[in-house]
């Protein structure tokens, strides 16, 4: 999909006049452990890597001669050469080696932007307004976000220097419509933007683990912190699933209750001797518990759930 050039320079030529954020409160930290690369958070008050700070977020700006976008250059990207700053295990980028990114569809919805107008209980749906989202560092390197179920590809957002080390911001920008005219009256929705992400290094196959980004358009800071929590609890750290008999009311048949996140997809397995596992099918946690009747089977007596996604 072509980006409109006049719109390009007219959003660059706003964004010249305003200096950019200062690195908030963490930055995306990109490390290897194991060998392979993983992305954590990198607090920059006490100088540490956390590789638990999986969710970022950030309030989104906008100028009076772009009223159709909105912008901001947070989180920035992080990679430092002190390994006893790193999380446990932690070890340097090589040196000269690029970090290319993916917008991923995200777990539950599946869309690669979604959106929660900031009332009430923390839902992620579409985008209501049509919204897009970009990614660049200029004409052409761009990364468009467009609420579809498509896994978008990325470019090479740094490359790391001699020492393995780099820092830098770049901007995402929320535009109100797929034209991406920040001229245009048609300005984004109120709430906030979700987008799922992982890092690659060059010259290797496997991305990172996931990571997520919320951008705030007129959202407060409890709003923002919200869904934080929620994506915490949801994705990010999700609790282990229970799994319990249960009788029903009246005393009838016993059923299985599980209880887990929603949204969240579980292998049933069952075994006789805790040797061998049989898979009995395939469980979506359509509530905060959900039941589900026991398995009529004489090879399995006793029962578990593995997480298969998010």
């Amino acid at each position: 999909m072509k980006r409109p050039l006049p719109s390009l320079f007219l959003l660059l030529g706003a964004l010249c006049g305003i200096p950019a954020l200062q690195a908030q409160h963490q930055d995306i930290l990109v490390y290897l452990q194991g060998g392979a690369v993983r992305v954590g958070g990198y607090d920059f008050t006490v100088n540490l890597g956390d590789s638990n700070y999986l969710v970022f977020s950030a309030p989104l700006q906008s100028t009076e001669s772009s009223p159709g976008a909105a912008y901001v250059d947070a989180p920035g990207w992080n990679a430092i050469t002190s390994v006893a700053r790193l999380p446990a295990g932690g070890a340097v980028l090589p040196a000269n080696t690029g970090v290319h990114f993916d917008f991923l569809p995200a777990p539950l919805l599946g869309r690669n932007l979604q959106y929660w107008n900031g009332s009430n209980a923390v839902a992620f749906g579409p985008v209501p307004g049509g919204e897009v989202l970009s990614y660049s560092t200029g004409p052409t390197t761009l990364a468009v976000a467009d609420g579809s179920t498509n896994r978008v590809t990325g470019f090479t957002v740094v490359t790391t220097g001699n020492s393995g080390a780099f820092h830098k911001h770049v901007y995402f920008v929320l535009y109100g419509d797929a034209a991406r005219n920040p001229l245009s009256s048609d300005a984004p929705t109120d709430g906030i933007f979700l987008l799922t992400r992982a890092v690659q290094l060059a010259g290797t196959t496997n991305f990172s683990n996931p990571f997520w980004v919320l951008l705030g358009w007129h959202a407060s800071n409890a709003q923002l912190e919200q869904a934080e929590a929620w994506m915490n609890q949801t994705l990010a750290h999700p609790a282990p699933p229970q799994l319990a008999l249960s009788a029903t009311t009246g005393g009838g048949a016993m059923s299985l209750q599980l209880t887990a996140p929603v949204g969240h997809q579980f292998s049933l397995e069952g075994t006789g001797d805790f040797r061998s596992w049989t898979e009995l099918g395939l469980v979506v946690s359509t509530n905060a518990e959900t039941f589900l009747p026991v398995p009529t089977t004489n090879a399995a007596a006793f029962f578990r759930v593995r997480r298969i996604a998010p």
